[in-house]
């Protein structure tokens, strides 16, 4: 049986993983605390990578998920 939601992708599941350690490690980090744009800019871009991987799962399209795989590697 083949996957039915983004959230089934082992990939999805280990960039959410990263996303929220890495959440953990700014909230408790003073330097990144202090200097709210930087933990702007780290917080966003790595929510980033399960984004682009569900938007591009969600375009049932293998070429569209393909881009959105490159997205969110880059």
């Amino acid at each position: 049986m083949g996957v039915r939601h983004y959230r089934e992708l082992i990939a999805w599941q280990l960039a959410d993983r990263l996303a929220a350690e890495i959440a953990r490690v700014a909230n408790s980090s003073p330097e990144a605390s202090a200097d709210q744009g930087y933990r702007r800019q780290l917080l966003g871009a790595v929510e980033g990578i399960s984004s682009n991987i569900a938007e591009g799962f969600l375009r049932y399209s293998p070429a569209d998920f393909a881009r959105f795989l490159a997205y969110a590697l880059g």
